[in-house]
């Protein structure tokens, strides 16, 4: 996004950190080449998937991480909320995890919403569960008690405010409950906070919401 790329120089040289951030306006994905990126209103909300957020198109670079860290040293940490495109971006480093056998962490916002038989995000964690990667952490979105995660015996280590919600840390999580989690059929309704009602009245009628998403994140680690 044009307008995220110069408000992230602006922050860089605002906080006096230009000698030590390289930033790149590229995007991360399966192949090097260009693609369509939809434009939201909302700063967070661009992505790949068209979405009832997408308001307008624009082409941009793509590279994978493989190409991207050719000449370069690491990565030790990756970092992902780009809005379903994770699947693409953990397509695309293969040569990475090939050549890195030393401590790694993936914290990865998920977001089951675009995830399909072609966008499969469980593969992509089978792979990596294959190279050596374990759960850490898996953070629930909504609920911090997912009937999910409940019905399999699992306790959040922690329940913390995240701006609205409540959500729940957990630990110890299965690798094949975890693919599981991210697959479909697990349509969870919660109650909705009160101020998400102040500012949309027209829920007030509902006061609770259904989501196929029972996952916020994941943190992968191999050590």
């Amino acid at each position: 996004s044009p307008r995220n790329f110069e408000i992230l120089k602006k922050n860089i040289e605002i906080n006096d950190y230009a000698n030590r951030v390289d930033i790149y306006q590229m995007a991360i994905s399966s192949c090097n080449g260009e693609a369509q990126f939809n434009l939201s209103g909302a700063s967070n909300l661009h992505s790949f998937v068209r979405s009832v957020h997408s308001e307008n198109e624009i082409n941009v670079r793509t590279v994978t991480l493989d190409e991207f860290f050719k000449d370069k040293s690491g990565p030790n940490f990756i970092k992902m909320d780009i809005e379903g495109a994770e699947v693409e971006a953990l397509e695309g480093m293969l040569e990475i995890l090939k050549r890195r056998q030393d401590v790694m962490k993936i914290l990865i916002e998920v977001h089951q919403m675009y995830y399909s038989e072609t966008r499969d995000f469980g593969k992509q964690l089978e792979r990596l569960f294959g190279a050596g990667f374990v759960p850490k952490y898996v953070v629930s979105t909504g609920s911090k008690y997912p009937r999910f995660f409940k019905d399999r015996g699992y306790i959040p280590v922690k329940i913390y405010k995240c701006g609205e919600w409540t959500r729940g840390l957990y630990v110890n999580v299965k690798q094949e409950d975890v693919i599981e989690a991210m697959g479909p059929g697990h349509a969870e309704e919660f109650p909705l906070p009160v101020r998400s009602l102040l500012k949309r009245p027209g829920r007030l009628w509902n006061r609770a919401v259904s989501t196929p998403r029972i996952v916020r994140a994941i943190m992968l680690e191999r050590i």
